[in-house]
């Protein structure tokens, strides 16, 4: 049966409970977990001290010849200046596109005249038959419906 126990009554000047917490494992811990830190951190330095050692007694000193700055290939030379031909590309596209073709040989017109003819002329529709009727076979599943309605669609 249920017993009440009323003899334990708390310390208002305790800051715990001093029945189930002690502080000093936590303190040795805390300390001995800086320490094991501290040598991990300086085993991790002289580890790549000994990398950077090994690395300069592995790697010979550069040949004489190596070292000289090399001179051009010979010709042809593919792209010697990339970002000035990139440019002049870039250029010559803006023009075709506001001044129409600039080869006589290959077909087109300025962005303003074209947008204009297509506004006049219009976009061409395919005409769809009168006496063209949707069958079953014609209705394909709805995608949004994960197939249960059919829709129409022509062919």
């Amino acid at each position: 049966m249920a017993t009440k126990h009323d003899d334990h009554k708390p310390d208002p000047n305790k800051l715990f409970e001093s029945t189930e917490l002690e502080p000093g494992p936590i303190v040795r811990f805390g300390v001995g977990l800086i320490v094991v830190a501290v040598i991990i951190y300086i085993a991790c330095g002289g580890l790549f001290k000994l990398f950077e050692k090994m690395e300069a007694d592995s790697n010979p000193p550069a040949y004489p010849l190596a070292t000289e700055r090399a001179t051009m290939p010979p010709l042809p030379r593919l792209q010697p200046d990339e970002i000035s031909e990139m440019q002049e590309f870039r250029k010559r596209e803006a023009e075709s596109i506001v001044n129409g073709k600039i080869d006589p040989a290959t077909p087109g017109m300025p962005i303003n005249e074209a947008i204009d003819k297509l506004i006049t002329q219009g976009l061409p529709v395919r005409a769809a038959k009168d006496n063209q009727k949707l069958s079953e076979a014609d209705r394909m599943p709805e995608d949004s419906s994960s197939g249960r309605t059919l829709e129409r669609r022509l062919q």
